[in-house]
């Protein structure tokens, strides 16, 4: 009976040694790799991003909506995009062929081009 406990106890690890030790690796992995790749996501969203929106051949109740420090939403999150820096706002245009064959820009009235800074 001696030699039973001896040859158990020189045996090692076995299956269910490996499966417990394979486990707490991968929890320990799957915890700490987290945190980290939460760290990388945060540090890309802290980097500042600034992008034009063009709006055309808008009315003045738009043109006037449109106005500096509006905070704008994510149309399908409702996530925070930013808020507007600057509104730059320009007569709307066509290019209109002649019958001569020329071409003109004319500007059409009570339309608008907006430029929003966000």
């Amino acid at each position: 009976m001696a030699e039973t406990a001896k040859k158990s106890a020189k045996r090692g690890f076995n299956i269910i040694d490996i499966v417990v030790v394979v486990f707490i690796l991968l929890a320990a992995a799957m915890f700490f790799g987290s945190s980290i790749f939460d760290k990388v996501e945060s540090s890309e969203y802290s980097t500042k991003l600034e992008y034009q929106v063009k709006t055309t051949c808008v009315r003045i109740h738009t043109v006037s909506t449109l106005c500096e420090g509006l905070g704008l939403l994510d149309g399908e999150t409702g996530n925070s995009i930013g808020e507007i820096a600057a509104v730059e706002v320009r007569p709307y245009s066509e290019n209109f062929t002649m019958m001569d064959g020329t071409v003109q820009t004319v500007n059409i009235p009570d339309r608008y081009n907006v430029y929003s800074t966000i």
